[in-house]
């Protein structure tokens, strides 16, 4: 379920807000009363601006979905979201497109070293085939954890 995050302070029912990020931490600013409130996001790879990514607006309203603890955040004039830098894994600057190829990158790499194991297993062919079977059994359940 995905709820409208309102301002928590005591006799305040602000819906609206200023964002910042540090330290992976969101920080929701209420534009009612200037509280501050702090939600953990794990492993943000980016750094969201006070800003609105289309009409530079500084308001925003928050949602927070209970099922996966995610939040969203929306401009109130436009409904787009702030503008983000995304940050690679070693504190780089990049574009999301960057990022999503390094993503892939990773992936491609990983698979590439079971595939390196499989081939040294076949080439040792010590194992049965039973063994080989059931070995690849185990490599297809841990793959698909992921």
């Amino acid at each position: 379920m995905i709820i409208t995050v309102v301002c928590a302070e005591k006799g305040c029912n602000g819906n609206k807000f200023k964002v910042n990020t540090e330290d992976d931490k969101l920080i929701l600013t209420c534009t009612e009363c200037s509280t501050s409130f702090n939600y953990s996001l794990d492993s943000l790879n980016h750094i969201i601006l006070p800003k609105c990514s289309k009409c530079d607006n500084e308001s925003f309203k928050a949602f927070n979905d209970k099922g996966t603890g995610k939040m969203y955040i929306k401009c109130t004039e436009c409904g787009n979201p702030p503008e983000s830098i995304y940050v690679d894994k070693d504190g780089n600057q990049v574009s999301y497109e960057q990022l999503k190829i390094m993503d892939v990158e990773s992936g491609l790499f990983e698979l590439s070293e079971k595939l390196d194991d499989i081939n040294e297993k076949i080439n040792n062919s010590s194992m049965t085939i039973e063994q080989m079977y059931e070995w690849m059994s185990d490599l297809r359940s841990t793959t698909k954890k992921k």
